[in-house]
């Protein structure tokens, strides 16, 4: 009997997002909120994070003099805008795909630094975009210097600081090199001699080597590919794959 050993070409990556949600600088109830923003598909999502229903039909998007839309006027591209407790509407509006600041006003009255009409900020790609000094004032945004940066979606459950955001960072897990190996199941222990299966390209906080049956069965989660034993494996095909992931 035989054990057959393919070093899988197969390259595993793995999307997640790295979420640090800390301290947020309000001054009052912030109950409907910008929680996700994302400059590559022109997609905004406003979610109600208060306890009770929310209509938000009248509601006012602002980027800045002359670039602004009432909800009324865009379709959302879920679900409409009478929004219940924890329920999210996601709508297309232009944004800039490098920098931009965006406030959510109750009314037309952009000047505005009264946190009953600007309800939500954010600026993301560079400080200081327009309305950020209102958004300070009224405790929607913490310093008119602070931004989110990284790559989009930008996402958040609080909003209120750059802090509060996350972004999403992609991970990959490398191309293997090595290669096939055969071993005699006899009995006799069977490891891939140290370092000749290597991973280069990798990105992620964390690395982890898997090893799996001809079915894709997980057989082992090894800290080094030649800790495994595969005379204990049986006859058959096995594969060895990295994952690397944030978070």
């Amino acid at each position: 009997m035989k054990r057959k050993l393919q070093l899988s070409s197969v390259v595993k990556s793995f999307v997640t997002l790295l979420c640090f949600f800390v301290g947020t600088y309000n001054v009052m109830s912030q109950d409907v909120t910008f929680t996700s923003v994302n400059p590559t598909t022109n997609e905004l999502t406003i979610t109600n994070t208060g306890s009770s229903m929310e209509n938000i039909t009248n509601y006012w998007i602002c980027l800045g003099p002359g670039n602004y839309g009432q909800l009324s006027g865009i379709t959302p591209n879920n679900g409409d805008y009478m929004l219940s407790a924890n329920e999210s509407v996601s709508f297309t509006f232009n944004i800039s795909t490098t920098a931009e600041g965006i406030g959510l006003f109750a009314t037309g009255t952009f000047g505005s630094s009264d946190p009953a009409v600007l309800l939500a900020y954010m600026q993301y790609g560079a400080a200081n975009q327009d309305r950020v000094g209102q958004a300070v004032t009224a405790g929607r945004w913490d310093s008119a210097m602070n931004f989110v940066s990284g790559t989009a979606p930008y996402t958040t459950t609080s909003g209120g600081s750059a802090a509060a955001w996350s972004t999403c960072d992609a991970s990959n897990g490398g191309t293997l090199a090595g290669g096939p190996y055969d071993f005699c199941i006899d009995g006799q222990a069977d490891n891939i001699p140290a370092g000749e299966v290597t991973v280069t390209g990798n990105v992620g906080a964390t690395s982890q080597w898997v090893v799996t049956d001809d079915q894709r069965n997980i057989l082992g989660l090894p800290p080094t590919p030649e800790a495994v034993n595969f005379d204990n494996a049986g006859p058959g095909m096995c594969y060895i794959y990295n994952v690397s992931y944030f978070g």
